[in-house]
């Protein structure tokens, strides 16, 4: 299972790591740290991938989004902020 992280460094919002290698049919899902906004991802045509992940609250756990399974590699962004992007790509011969 991997974890990206959507962290706020001043005014710029990324995906942590932006390129995340898996294997196929692992699961991902994206941990909200940013304390300023929601946010959801989405894959290239809008179909979303994610519910919306509440903004971080300092002194409560990070909301979290529901597991997907990777069988495919995918582009991704936040459907609230189309200039956070990421990937999602499948280790070469990796099968889990």
């Amino acid at each position: 299972m991997a974890q990206i992280d959507i962290v706020r460094t001043g005014a710029s919002v990324q995906f942590q790591p932006t390129i995340t290698i898996v294997v196929k049919n692992d699961t991902v899902f994206w941990r909200n740290l940013d304390p300023l906004a929601n946010h959801q991802v989405a894959i290239a045509g809008g179909q979303t991938l994610t519910s919306e992940i509440a903004r971080f609250v300092v002194g409560q756990p990070a909301e979290v989004s529901e597991e997907v399974v990777i069988d495919v590699p995918l582009d991704y962004a936040c459907a609230l902020h189309a200039t956070e992007q990421g990937s999602v790509i499948i280790a070469a011969g990796a099968v889990s």
